[in-house]
């Protein structure tokens, strides 16, 4: 146990029980409730920030131990390519070379296109060649309805909705009621 939950145990102890189980109806309570609200809640991010923490030196550790194995990939490639061509160059029509360890050889990627200034391409293209993303726009279309009173096809407006709150040392947990 910690130093704060020690402190937290003090300061707000274990209310005493009516004797038909634990309920929440006192001040005292409902503070000690809160307090073991707040406790699990910051070992929950104690250990979220410990694993992300393990996380990204595994992740750190794996990148070094593999950094030689691709580097080795990398150079096998790299002596393979023109040896490769002389291969392929010999057999022809081919365009690959079959081995016991696998298979070498190139293929043709197709062509890409690549946008590199949307601007002027939008003004130099012809509207076939144009795709606009049509979307509802939920603000405007709040506002319409709250002017007009007239609920637009294919909308439904959802009313909100009372959510308990817990607010335990600067977390908030939501729940729907």
């Amino acid at each position: 146990m910690s130093d704060i939950e020690l402190i937290e145990d003090d300061l707000f102890p274990m209310p005493e029980s009516n004797g038909d189980g634990f309920h929440i109806d006192s001040v005292e309570k409902a503070e000690w409730a809160l307090s073991k609200i707040a406790s699990a809640e910051k070992r929950i991010l104690d250990r979220e920030m410990m694993a992300d923490a393990l996380i990204y030196r595994i992740k750190e550790r794996l990148g070094d131990i593999t950094k030689q194995d691709r580097d080795t990939v990398e150079n096998m490639k790299a002596m393979l390519h023109p040896w490769a061509e002389v291969e392929i160059a010999k057999q022809g029509k081919t365009k690959h070379v079959k081995l016991l360890g696998g298979e070498v050889g190139f293929r043709q990627s197709p062509a890409w296109l690549e946008v590199i200034d949307t601007d002027a391409a939008l003004s130099s293209l012809p509207e076939s060649c144009i795709r606009i993303k049509k979307e509802v726009d939920k603000t405007a279309t709040k506002k319409l309805i709250e002017t007009t009173g007239e609920l637009p096809d294919g909308v439904e407006l959802v009313p909100g909705e009372v959510r308990f709150y817990v607010e335990a040392k600067g977390l908030q947990i939501e729940e729907k009621k």
